[in-house]
């Protein structure tokens, strides 16, 4: 579910407006992380690194209001819940 926001008054509208005509106004953010504890854990008990990373990487982004935001149909729109996928590579 997901409902639209009132831009009218949002803090972030002039950004909006300036980027909203690019032709490709979306993003990518990269960071330094330390995930020392969380490969350990993973190998001590026999999980997936990967599968891991993805799901709180997930929970992390869908705890942060601003990740939920997508432009829908023109409109701003924030969602409930975000999902994500990871593509896995087979041996062929």
């Amino acid at each position: 579910m997901f409902q639209e926001l009132d831009i009218a008054s949002w803090n972030r509208l002039a950004t909006y407006e300036f980027f909203r005509d690019y032709k490709d106004p979306y993003f990518n953010i990269a960071a330094d992380l330390n995930v020392t504890e969380l490969h350990r854990f993973c190998k001590n008990n026999d999980l997936s690194f990967a599968f891991n990373a993805l799901f709180f990487s997930v929970q992390t982004a869908n705890a942060i209001r601003e990740f939920r935001l997508r432009l829908k149909d023109g409109k701003v729109v924030e969602f409930d819940t975000i999902h994500a996928t990871q593509t896995i590579l087979n041996d062929d």
